[in-house]
């Protein structure tokens, strides 16, 4: 179950952390709900931030040279939610044993990397994998709309 923000909530989400699912869609060109919001975030007036997780598994699939390159540098323009690697493992970490605790599955472990980063900085995440979803539903972390 989706944990609902209040109306408050929704007009105060002025950032946004954008999942690699959602950019894998827009660097293939494709047409969603999360890439037309995620054109909106990159040419609207929302703070825009990536996490180094989401730098990693963008960048590991560019295979030619020259893209990886540019599309880095158009990465790093953006704000990078850092965190202490020690710090963030034990925090991931946690999170995930914690929704482990409560019956839920994460399937991919670096989904509670990425959602410990938005709980840490309390930014909402834009995104199109399943396992946000059930974070949220147990934890504090935003769903950006």
């Amino acid at each position: 179950m989706e944990r609902q923000l209040s109306e408050d909530e929704r007009i105060r989400l002025k950032e946004v952390l954008i999942d690699t699912s959602v950019w894998i869609d827009y660097l293939n060109g494709k047409t969603n709900k999360q890439t037309s919001l995620m054109s909106e975030a990159l040419g609207g007036d929302l703070s825009v931030f990536i996490c180094p997780t989401v730098i990693q598994e963008i960048l590991q699939g560019i295979s030619n040279n020259d893209e990886h390159d540019l599309l880095k540098e158009k990465l790093f323009s953006l704000n990078v939610l850092s965190i202490d690697p020690v710090e963030s493992a034990v925090g991931a970490s946690n999170l995930y044993r914690s929704l482990r605790k409560k019956g839920v599955s994460i399937r991919r472990t670096n989904d509670t990397l990425i959602a410990f980063h938005c709980i840490y900085y309390n930014v909402p995440i834009l995104h199109k994998d399943r396992d946000f979803d059930q974070i949220s539903a147990h934890t504090k972390l935003k769903i950006f709309r």
